[in-house]
């Protein structure tokens, strides 16, 4: 009997240890689905075309618009002064 209490000890440690790490991984995912601080300030931003408070979502949209229009944009001003010289 005595042999066995070392480890069952062991064995319960491990367990016990395994059930740490699964608590500790449960506790970052519901952290990291926390609003942060800036997602609030990003909701609360108004914007200036529609005078009126817009979804993260479509401020979001229209910034990775304007990424993608800007080469354009700025390949069209090249073909502009080329063609003024």
């Amino acid at each position: 009997m005595w042999n066995l209490m070392p480890t069952l000890r062991s064995l319960l440690l491990i367990f016990l240890i395994k059930v740490a790490k699964k608590v500790n991984l449960i506790a970052i995912a519901t952290k990291a689905l926390q609003l942060r601080e800036n997602d609030v300030v990003r909701c609360k931003k108004k914007s200036t075309k529609l005078r009126s408070y817009a979804a993260p979502r479509d401020l979001l949209r229209r910034r990775e618009h304007k990424k993608a229009l800007a080469p354009r944009k700025f390949e069209y001003a090249r073909f502009l002064n080329r063609r003024v010289r």
